[in-house]
């Protein structure tokens, strides 16, 4: 009888909980930016116009996705925190069976550095299954990074790390660096 393996099914469970909030997200966010937009008219309507320039001030806040972008952060952070929970998962389980003596927790750096030299490096396991996954991976990292560090705001994004994840314009026509999901 053949054995099953249920060590990932927590992993598979946890990244499906993160696509369909992202598909509820794109399903339901232009309501939600359409109710607060009527909410916004329904506190301005009766105000003087002269305070109506709030109500502009908020609704190009509004169409900027300032105040939804929780909604994506979130989504952003949880994706990243399940690929780095899988990876430190399926790093132990391999170090263990190969007995090597070093961890990832080892390793200094950012964590996708740490990671893809633990895997090749010590592990001799592959990590990542190509490179447009890695540069993927590593466009998400920078996203995260800029909602976790910097609030969402790319403009706070060090310049020698935006540059470092942006796309040379002969990659860019060769493949889609941005996140995205299977349909």
């Amino acid at each position: 009888m053949a054995k099953i393996n249920f060590r990932f099914i927590e992993l598979e469970h946890e990244l499906h909980l993160i696509e369909r909030y992202i598909s509820m997200l794109e399903l339901h966010l232009p309501d939600i930016v359409e109710s607060e937009r009527k909410h916004l008219y329904h506190l301005y309507e009766n105000s003087p116009p002269e305070e109506r320039g709030g109500l502009e001030f908020l609704e190009h806040d509004l169409d900027q996705g300032i105040p939804t972008r929780a909604f994506v952060a979130s989504a952003i952070m949880g994706l990243w925190a399940v690929y780095e929970t899988s990876a430190t998962t399926v790093s132990r389980i391999i170090q263990k069976a190969k007995q090597a003596r070093l961890s990832l927790d080892d390793l200094r750096g950012d964590f996708l550095h740490r990671a893809s030299s633990y895997f090749d490096d010590i592990l001799r396991f592959s990590l990542h299954v190509d490179k447009p996954t890695e540069t993927r991976l590593h466009h998400l990292a920078t996203v995260r990074n800029a909602f976790a560090h910097t609030g969402g705001r790319i403009a706070h994004v060090p310049p020698t790390r935006k540059r470092d994840h942006e796309p040379s314009p002969r990659s860019a026509n060769r493949s889609s660096a941005g996140v995205s999901r299977p349909n």
